[in-house]
């Protein structure tokens, strides 16, 4: 069993090598995260031009520079909000538009006088009707995009409670951004993670692997 563990691990630790190690993973246990683990989190140096010279995060300087550092570096850690209360506020409101834009329309019609502009669209002379379909035509490009957007953002998959903790923990342990805008992360039920899916299922498994590792040595401690 214990070579088993062993081989786990060193698999894990391979296949997470390019990314960096959740931050907090073994504060969210109950201990400190050791030096150790944040000298071996490293990312490339900006404009590095792929040299083989790495910086930590440490490396970047306090506040956003350090906290986009540390969010490059694991893909993962690309966590936002939907804001979906007001994406559906704003939904709300561009189909109000066309909603009165098409009652115009029909009341447009209703008042032609000469059906054979009903009929033939070539020879509608009537400025009115062609101001509203252009109108209408922006409106409901205008809709379209944004109703897809929302599909999109409804499609990604939600942050890992895991990572939105890391996250948390390197805030607060760093104490190097406004409260007010890191609030974000408080905000669980909302936030969503920009990752690859094809990469959750590996995540897992090396989340289960981590926790493992954990376990492992806080036994050791106690012994």
């Amino acid at each position: 069993m214990d070579s088993m563990r062993c081989s786990l691990l060193n698999w894990a630790a391979w296949a997470r090598k390019p990314k960096l190690a959740p931050y907090g993973l073994e504060m969210a246990a109950g201990s400190v995260v050791s030096e150790d683990l944040q000298r071996k989190s490293k990312i490339l140096a900006p404009n590095s031009n792929y040299v083989s010279s790495q910086f930590s995060v440490e490396d970047y300087r306090a506040g956003y520079p350090q906290f986009s550092a540390l969010i490059a570096a694991n893909e993962h850690f690309f966590i936002s909000r939907r804001f979906l209360r007001l994406r559906a506020r704003v939904l709300l409101a561009k189909q109000d538009r066309l909603f009165i834009l098409e009652g115009q329309l029909d009341q447009v019609d209703q008042e032609e006088t000469l059906p054979l502009f009903l009929g033939k669209s070539r020879s509608d002379k009537n400025t009115q009707c062609g101001s509203l379909l252009a109108e209408i035509e922006l409106c409901l490009a205008d809709y379209d995009s944004f109703a897809a957007s929302i599909h999109h953002t409804l499609s990604l998959a939600p942050a890992q409670p895991r990572d939105v903790l890391s996250l948390q923990n390197w805030v607060g342990g760093t104490s190097s951004l406004s409260r007010d805008e890191t609030a974000y992360l408080n905000q669980e039920r909302e936030l969503m993670t920009l990752a690859s899916p094809n990469d959750h299922a590996m995540k897992k498994f090396e989340d289960w692997v981590e926790d493992q590792f954990v376990r492992h040595k806080r036994g050791i401690r106690e012994v």
